[in-house]
């Protein structure tokens, strides 16, 4: 199987809902797995793996969670970088208005923020809108947008599903003059691109933490 398995006819079309642990395409460690030396390909089997030592470990850059086809709840994000340049705290990111999108376009900015600009997830995904829920009374708004594509996917031997994606995360937050006067910037834009895998299951979370405590 070629390293990047969109079109395998032995694994499902990708499902676009529960929970996702997101790791920063500008991660040295990661890039490396992903583009090696002397290859034209990105090597997306090698990434998976290097991303489920990291996973293993409960260490992720950000996570993202997507409701279930038909539901009206919004999905949800969280980055311990996406805060607020004041207080630090992490902002209660939702995202929404998703919709189905074949191809996923991406903006010649966006392509900017993967480890290879020049190989662009192709195919089809998702293309979502992303908000601040309750930011506080000095953030007068945020709006930004989320993007998702699986670019590998692999049925193990014993019939479990392997998948990677790829994708963006924006936000522009813009603050209250308050800010300013304090020396922040009262318009910041967040961006993220990342790769995914699946979240653990709550047993496979509850068995690493019990492995921690040991």
């Amino acid at each position: 199987m070629s390293s990047d398995s969109r079109n395998s006819t032995s694994v499902q079309p990708a499902q676009y809902s529960g929970n996702f642990d997101l790791y920063s395409t500008q991660l040295p460690f990661l890039t490396k797995e992903y583009h090696v030396k002397g290859s034209t390909t990105p090597q997306y089997e090698a990434l998976y793996n290097k991303i489920l030592f990291y996973q293993a470990r409960d260490d992720r850059s950000a996570r993202a969670s997507l409701p279930s086809p038909g539901s009206s709840s919004p999905g949800t994000f969280w980055c311990s970088q996406v805060a607020d340049p004041m207080s630090d705290e992490p902002f209660d990111v939702t995202i929404t208005s998703i919709q189905d999108q074949s191809p996923v376009s991406f903006t010649s900015a966006e392509k900017t923020h993967f480890a290879a600009p020049r190989v662009i997830p192709l195919g089809a995904g998702i293309a979502a809108q992303t908000n601040i829920i309750d930011g506080g009374c000095f953030v007068l708004s945020g709006k930004g947008s989320f993007k998702l594509v699986r670019v590998w996917a692999n049925t193990t031997s014993t019939g479990a599903v392997q998948e990677l994606f790829e994708g963006i995360f924006s936000l522009r937050v813009r603050f209250a003059p308050i800010y300013a006067r304090k020396g922040w910037n009262t318009d910041v834009n967040f961006v993220i691109g990342f790769w995914a895998v699946r979240g653990l299951a709550k047993a496979e979370e509850a068995m690493i933490s019990d492995e921690d405590a040991e």
